[in-house]
């Protein structure tokens, strides 16, 4: 069993808090493209704020503990980890809820080389507490923009976890999954359990990015309660809507003193 104090000293040790690789430059650069609403960094996410750059790294300080000072502009730059260890008591609580109610739930991540384990050991605990582990669109295709042009992947599950991967067998042995940060396949996947009349997740559990630059007053690992997102319905059956869920930050602006 964990103590606060060894999570704490892990963290630090990990690079998951205190000085992080993701340097200050990167870190600036997404909240201007985020405030941007590009759909580079927007993981999917409908923004219901008018962000810009300030109002992002004031977020960002208040949330996960990222220098304040806007003329820190390059350099290390660092997560706090007395915040990292509430936000990780909070995901728990969330998780154990879902469990002692046994809610369908989804899990899936796009860092599949090194985190599938740990949402692995997520699935299997759900499941064995009554939860239903969804895995709707396995198989579909799904067009994804990379640095390298477009490419087609593969939705699938290993063991109750969604991931893409390159079309064709795993192979080898190896995980069977690709680095992503589109927002593409939980689109596709949570469409296509909607098309199939349900049951839908109350719980999804996913990974964004392990930065602090990616928009992570989603926390990591990302948990959004799937009941406050509307269906389309009728709607949807008409053509008029693209996808039958529609994710927003949770977060307002943080207010400030004047």
């Amino acid at each position: 069993m964990w103590t606060t104090g060894a999570l704490r000293a892990h963290l630090l040790a990990a690079g998951l808090a205190g000085t992080v690789a993701t340097s200050r430059e990167e870190n600036l650069r997404s909240y201007r493209l985020f405030a941007a609403r590009d759909p580079r960094v927007l993981l999917g996410l409908d923004p219901s704020w008018g962000w810009d750059e300030a109002g992002l790294l004031r977020l960002m300080a208040d949330k996960c503990g990222v220098s304040g000072d806007p003329a820190h502009r390059s350099g290390p730059d660092v997560i706090d980890p007395e915040r990292t260890v509430r936000g990780l008591d909070a995901f728990a609580e969330r998780l154990g809820a879902a469990a002692a109610r046994r809610v369908p739930v989804l899990l899936g991540t796009g860092h599949p080389h090194r985190l599938l384990g740990f949402y692995v050991a997520l699935a299997d605990a759900l499941s064995a507490a009554g939860c239903l582990v969804l895995t709707p669109a396995q198989g579909r295709c799904v067009d994804i923009t990379t640095r390298f042009g477009l490419r087609t992947y593969l939705l699938d599950y290993v063991r109750g976890v969604a991931l893409v991967r390159e079309p064709g067998p795993p192979g080898d042995g190896r995980v069977p999954g690709a680095h992503s940060h589109s927002p593409l396949p939980v689109r596709a996947v949570l469409e296509s359990a909607a098309e199939g009349g349900g049951p839908l997740p109350e719980l999804v559990v996913g990974t964004t990015d392990g930065s602090a630059g990616q928009v992570s007053w989603v926390s990591r690992p990302s948990v959004w309660p799937t009941r406050t997102i509307p269906r389309c319905s009728s709607a949807r059956r008409r053509g008029r809507c693209r996808w039958p869920f529609r994710l927003t930050t949770a977060s307002a602006p943080p207010r400030t003193s004047r």
